[in-house]
């Protein structure tokens, strides 16, 4: 009799465990999507595509329509926690605003929108037209349907969305900043997150045009040439895997993905039809090439005028000689590392993420 009572108290805290389950299965209550933490949110522009509907929602309608319908020739409009700038373009703020050098007011804007020098602005900016901001101005959050241009010193607390946007030198993106076409980032800025088709550092002109689209123009692949210390594959397996460092020199072609136990070196036009992998440092000389993804443990160093087509990640640093790419327009990728450096006329397209400390550099120390 114990032994049967015992069988049963069992079966049934299994059957109980199966209650929640049975429940679910009858009626389907639990069938809205997890939420998902902002730091693992790689959609580019969920912050904009959000403050837009929060804006929407409180001006009851699309703020590309309502917001120009506000707008007034010879009065500011102050409300529920906005201030709608009027035709002049420059807002106009109260004493208390001007003392602090601050405002409280999110910002809305309809015609083109220039911001004064200094100011603080503790809510979101939004403007259906081009923004100026002010040099050393602090910007809490922006989002600009056409052209965003932050002048030097001036620094993005949290997100910027914009069709273009210019950043200014010595500019600090502390958290992201998108672009439906092109982000220029100047000497001295620094950022932490940044995606756009095309990300530039310095002067966009000259700056590797003819690597915007996949037609790129390389010599075709020879076969491998032999390699020191190379770990012996079954037939038909076309990695190379080098117990130690390894050494392309210049000029030289292999087909296939390396996988390299040492430090990679590249010499000048060398090209790797494949992706690489390397437990120490990817060291890239000029115009060399890789055709796949780059994986470094350390640092990876794109030489002057180099170009990796696949995404690209350190657990160290990255830095971007001049000239150098990473991508096409027709096949946007990324580059990750806690720490990027790019010179000018150093080229990205899709994103590059710093997760503790991007730079745009001022001077050209490039690898040769």
């Amino acid at each position: 009799m114990a032994i049967l009572a015992l069988v049963a108290i069992t079966l049934g805290l299994f059957l109980l465990s199966l209650v929640p389950a049975l429940l679910e299965i009858v009626q389907k209550r639990d069938t809205a999507p997890l939420p998902i933490a902002v730091d693992f949110d790689t959609h580019p522009e969920r912050f904009a595509t959000s403050f837009r509907a929060t804006v929407a929602r409180h001006l009851g309608g699309d703020p590309r329509l309502v917001v120009p319908s506000l707008v007034r020739d010879d009065q500011y409009l102050h409300g529920s926690g906005f201030h709608i700038v009027d035709r002049s373009g420059r807002p106009r703020f109260d004493v208390k605003e001007l003392a602090t050098q601050s405002t409280r007011k999110m910002l809305l804007s309809g015609v083109t929108l220039y911001l004064p020098n200094g100011f603080t602005f503790e809510q979101e900016v939004f403007g259906i037209a081009d923004i100026c901001s002010g040099a050393c101005s602090i910007l809490r959050a922006v989002f600009c349907a056409r052209e965003l241009r932050l002048a030097a010193g001036s620094k993005v607390m949290r997100w910027a969305h914009a069709m273009y946007i210019d950043i200014g030198e010595h500019c600090e993106i502390h958290g992201r900043a998108s672009a439906e076409k092109v982000i220029i980032i100047h000497p001295g800025a620094t950022f932490k997150r940044l995606n756009a088709p095309r990300i530039a550092f310095g002067d966009i002109q000259g700056a590797g045009d003819v690597f915007v689209t996949d037609s790129l123009k390389l010599p075709a692949a020879a076969a491998g040439e032999a390699l020191l210390n190379k770990i012996p594959l079954p037939e038909g397996d076309n990695r190379i895997i080098v117990d130690g460092d390894l050494h392309i020199p210049a000029g030289g072609h292999v087909v296939g993905d390396v996988i390299a136990y040492g430090n990679l070196h590249l010499g000048h036009s060398a090209r790797i039809v494949g992706s690489i992998k390397t437990h120490k440092n990817l060291l890239m000389a000029a115009r060399a090439s890789i055709e796949g993804a780059a994986v470094a443990v350390n640092d990876v160093v794109v030489g002057a005028d180099a170009f990796i087509r696949g995404p690209v990640i350190a657990e160290r640093a990255i830095r971007l000689c001049r000239g150098s790419r990473i991508g096409t327009l027709d096949a946007q990728t990324s580059a990750v590392a806690p720490v990027i450096s790019a010179e000018p006329g150093a080229s990205a397209f899709g994103t590059l993420w710093a997760r503790e400390h991007g730079t745009a550099l001022n001077h050209s120390a490039s690898a040769t």
